[in-house]
């Protein structure tokens, strides 16, 4: 705001000079965008592909732990059921 109330009052050589700064500041804030924008776009299909991966391998996990207990849960049946039949 500061800048646009001082215009009417600087001079032909000063309003150039602020001209220049704000199109180079212009330029080099596209540029870091323009950066910044296509890391991330680089970026986002890996972190899926890497979430994607570590979700089915958090998933094998809990199938195998699942697996694990109603293989125990049958062997502890199993043997209840021959100590009945022992009675």
């Amino acid at each position: 705001q500061y800048w646009f109330h001082i215009l009417p009052v600087m001079n032909e050589e000063q309003v150039l000079k602020l001209r220049g700064i704000l199109e180079n500041e212009k330029n080099k804030l596209a540029e870091i965008d323009k950066k910044y924008s296509s890391g991330n776009a680089d970026q986002k299909p890996q972190v899926k592909e890497m979430e994607e991966g570590e979700i089915h391998r958090k998933i094998q996990k809990v199938q195998e732990a699942e697996q694990v207990h109603l293989d125990q849960e049958a062997d502890k049946e199993a043997e209840l059921l021959a100590q009945l039949e022992d009675l």
